[in-house]
């Protein structure tokens, strides 16, 4: 294998990707080394442009041939689209300067288990028939990114983070997010509700809302649900821990972890994918208001649901709308003052249901975020701005709820708090 990788700025992108990201593209490149002593060179170098500390690095730098493989599966199977990308053009890169068909078959088979979409995975593959120049490293983001922005080297420098729409972030099983009808025919009067972690494309995801509200909500009425790229179920992973444990018999310790790092993983591509796909649900809103400006909207979220409704809010603030109601339930969103205050000045009325039975966010979230959500704690706000508020109502409903899953099943009952006063 020769150097020519040393002299080329591409891996400089690894230092703008996720923690979590870096460390399975490690992980994945350390297998490479372990095949082959040609390899060890190339996986240094990278491993000194990550901003991973050597506790960080331990589990994978430890691996040995007996788990490479099935470790390897896990890592592909569920690494976010960011770096499949990321992946894939190092790989297709470092090929060149492969020199054995064994060397380049290795590679191949990695390559032809990434997940991402095709049309990208192919628009890679293209681009990279031809060498890549250091002056066309802004191309390179281009193609990682999915967009037309274009960064110049010195933005790697700067270590700028990449941002993209995660439109197939996660596979939902129709392969589409956004709104989606569930019933009613009274266009003036809607209701869209969003569910948080680990609820993507499933088919009953609205089943629980619809059935509660039947009681309280007009018959008539139009409800909608919003589906998004909330991460995988977490029954899957649970599966998928069997499976391993299985496989990698003496190494359960290191199964368990690496497979809870994954978790986080998720946790942490679903938080970032909260916001990305806010964007979306306001542009669905702003058109509905457009069309028909006395039209009623309430809007109604769990958890990380909670935190995509927060940002659906601030975008329609800069868009100068209002909606009616908005419910949020065991928010997994931070309590910050002045965002917050730019979302109450999108609703009339904003209702934030909290337990402090809520295990969830007392361990998961604050352990993954270093910082106390709405689920678990008031709304607070700014209210020496001159803005036009919702009317807030933070109801402490421990009495009610003692967990994170409670919150959609008691719908009906948590609704009728508003009357309580």
């Amino acid at each position: 294998m020769n150097t020519r990788y040393k002299t080329n700025n591409l891996f400089k992108i690894l230092e703008t990707i996720e923690i979590e990201e870096q460390r399975d593209i490690l992980s994945i490149l350390k297998n490479l080394s372990i095949d082959s002593e040609r390899y060890k060179s190339f996986f240094n170098y990278l491993l000194q442009l990550t901003t991973l500390t050597e506790i960080e690095t331990t589990f994978f730098l430890k691996q040995d041939s007996k788990i490479k493989k099935n470790y390897e599966s896990i890592l592909l199977d569920d690494m976010s689209i960011t770096g499949e990308k990321y992946l894939n053009f190092i790989l297709e890169y470092t090929k060149k300067s492969f020199s054995t068909k064994e060397d380049i078959k290795r590679i191949d088979e990695i390559i032809s288990k990434l997940n991402y979409d095709k049309t990208i995975k192919e628009k890679i593959s293209k681009y990279m028939k031809d060498d890549l120049p250091t002056k066309e490293i802004g191309n390179i983001q281009k193609i990682l990114t999915n967009n037309e922005m274009k960064f110049s080297t010195k933005s790697f420098t700067n270590k700028i983070q990449i941002k993209i729409h995660k439109k197939f972030a996660f596979s939902s099983e129709n392969g589409e997010y956004g709104i989606k009808y569930l019933k009613g025919d009274n266009p003036n009067n809607i209701h869209i509700f969003v569910n948080g972690f680990t609820n993507d494309g499933g088919v009953n995801n609205y089943k629980d809302w619809i059935s509660e509200a039947k009681d309280i909500l007009d018959e008539n009425d139009t409800l909608y649900g919003y589906d998004w790229a909330s991460g995988k179920e977490l029954s899957k992973h649970i599966l998928k821990i069997g499976k391993t444990i299985s496989i990698v018999k003496g190494n359960i310790p290191l199964t368990i972890v690496v497979l809870l790092t994954k978790i986080g993983a998720e946790w942490k591509q679903a938080h970032n994918n909260s916001k990305e796909y806010s964007h979306e649900l306001a542009n669905f809103i702003e058109e509905a208001l457009i069309k028909n400006p006395n039209i009623n909207i309430n809007l109604y979220g769990h958890s990380l649901g909670a935190n995509l409704l927060h940002y659906t809010l601030r975008h329609l603030y800069s868009k100068e709308l209002k909606v009616n109601n908005v419910f949020l339930f065991g928010g997994a969103s931070e309590v910050d003052k002045e965002a917050w205050t730019e979302a109450l000045s999108s609703s009339k009325n904003i209702y934030n249901y909290y337990s402090k039975n809520d295990q969830v966010l007392t361990y998961m979230y604050q352990s993954m975020e270093w910082s106390s959500p709405i689920g678990l704690n008031p709304i607070i706000y700014n209210q020496n701005k001159k803005l036009s508020l919702a009317t807030l109502y933070n109801f402490n409903v421990s009495e009610d709820i003692d967990g994170h899953t409670e919150y959609i099943p008691n719908f009906n009952l948590l609704y009728r708090w508003i009357y309580k006063e």
